[in-house]
């Protein structure tokens, strides 16, 4: 995120309530509904992975809470995992077109490439 954002522009209370809602949406995502509870370490990992989806990982606290004042933070998760899954396809549909053009590799072992080369024989004449 560009710019500064002044803290009066943000209300940290509801972007930290938000980032809780959403945390906690991710974790029951996480243990798939169930009552379960999560180590400090997963629910930091959880923590993390949703602050990348939402684009805010590496935010000052001033940019987190206006981007999590500006709506819903499940949706705006929901939609921050829409836009990296596209990315991920797009770089998918890039690999297969980079596969499908290129010249197929042998597999070809140190011994055949020497034999090739002559050096291999001379050792067993």
């Amino acid at each position: 995120m560009a710019g500064t954002i002044s803290a009066r522009d943000a209300d940290v209370e509801r972007a930290r309530s938000g980032f809780a809602l959403l945390v906690t949406h991710v974790a029951e995502l996480y243990c798939m509904g169930g009552c379960s509870s999560v180590s400090a370490y997963e629910a930091h990992e959880l923590a993390q992975s949703a602050a990348y989806v939402l684009g805010i990982a590496d935010a000052t606290p001033d940019e987190a809470a206006f981007v999590l004042n500006a709506g819903d933070p499940i949706a705006l998760w929901h939609e921050g995992l829409a836009a990296l899954d596209a990315r991920v396809d797009a770089a998918l549909r890039m690999r297969s077109e980079v596969i499908a053009v290129m010249p197929p590799i042998r597999n070809v072992s140190l011994r055949d490439t020497l034999v090739s080369l002559g050096d291999l024989r001379r050792c067993y004449d």
